[in-house]
């Protein structure tokens, strides 16, 4: 029973929705030890459904409910949140969780398919990996549907495949039309040796501090 609920759920967001226009945001940071958080946003316009009744109904746009689909003994829900922009006649949903192992994500119904990978290649090397799967839909190729994911590593990247990379943080961003049947993200990086703190903080705070320093002497001789 667990089974087809979760199933229903996939169904009615990649089936049911993908008629219209529903976008899809993901945020996810890593901690060195796999733990980690994650915020998934995805919104839809109204007025593009063709029975928008079925979008209330589906449970997708239900506080209650999106809150059910992360819950299990590997996460803690932070948030939910679910509201009508009357701008633009959308409807968004928003869930932030923590998790304690993003491998144990793959245990998710919600999650089924994805196949998160966050392993040791030596000792000193991380692979990261997340596969994106469209076989359950067939979208409507005039609607500008487009999925962007986020993620923060704790090291430096050495290998991606993603659209954009600052510091420690990889985007990736496409529209369905750009998409094959299955699109792999995957990351190569050196963990970061110090708390996990990026170089460039303490770069950053050196330089703070010779700048105050200046100034202090310059302050005295003055």
């Amino acid at each position: 029973m667990l089974i087809k609920k979760y199933s229903r759920f996939i169904f009615a967001i990649f089936s049911l929705l993908f008629s219209g226009c529903l976008n899809y945001e993901q945020i996810t940071t890593i901690k060195k030890d796999a733990s980690g958080e994650m915020f998934i946003h995805y919104w839809t316009n109204i007025s593009q459904m063709p029975d928008s009744l079925l979008i209330y109904n589906s449970g997708i746009f239900n506080k209650d409910s999106l809150a059910n689909k992360y819950i299990s003994p590997f996460t803690t829900i932070d948030f939910t949140e679910v509201y009508n922009d009357y701008l633009d006649s959308t409807i968004h949903a928003k869930v932030k969780f923590i998790f304690t192992n993003i491998d144990s994500l793959n245990k998710i119904p919600a999650f089924r398919n994805y196949n998160f990978i966050f392993n040791k290649n030596n000792e000193d090397e991380y692979i990261f990996s997340q596969d994106v799967n469209y076989f359950q839909f067939t979208p409507d190729s005039s609607q500008n549907f487009t999925m962007k994911f986020t993620y923060y590593l704790p090291g430096r990247v050495l290998f991606h495949n993603a659209n954009s990379l600052s510091q420690n943080k990889l985007e990736w961003e496409f529209s369905i039309n750009e998409a094959d049947s299955i699109k792999q993200l995957t990351a190569k990086f050196e963990p970061f040796r110090l708390n996990e703190t990026p170089p460039w903080i303490y770069y950053s705070g050196i330089f703070v501090f010779i700048v105050v320093l200046y100034f202090l002497f310059r302050f005295k001789k003055t």
